[in-house]
């Protein structure tokens, strides 16, 4: 599963997972190089050593929206737009194109 997530809890960090799973739920590919990746407040970033695939978030408290996905609660597409990483503007992007085809696409046709 995702180490990174699971050493973090551990060490009592508030941190839910990230970008990846919300893309591979959309089949989006953004780029994002991790099998696995987390998001955790900034305050908290700040005491941890840098590592890849680490996203920080503006405020704690974000993890009592949590969503699940892939077995492992991720942060919520509301609080998305929050995550400060590369990858994030893509995502939401190709979120939102998504759900737009999946809209239209499920209308039904007069006539029919």
């Amino acid at each position: 599963m995702c180490e990174l997530y699971w050493r973090l809890v551990e060490q009592g960090v508030e941190v839910l997972g990230g970008l990846t799973g919300w893309a591979r739920a959309f089949g989006c590919d953004v780029g994002i190089n991790c099998d696995c990746d987390v998001v955790v407040a900034e305050s908290d970033a700040e005491k941890l050593p840098p590592t890849p695939c680490l996203w920080t978030i503006d405020k704690p408290g974000f993890s009592h929206k949590r969503v699940w996905l892939g077995g492992l609660p991720h942060v919520s597409l509301e609080d998305l737009p929050r995550v400060k990483s590369p990858y994030t503007k893509a995502l939401l992007e190709c979120i939102r194109d998504v759900l737009r085809r999946r809209a239209t696409g499920g209308r039904p046709q007069q006539g029919i």
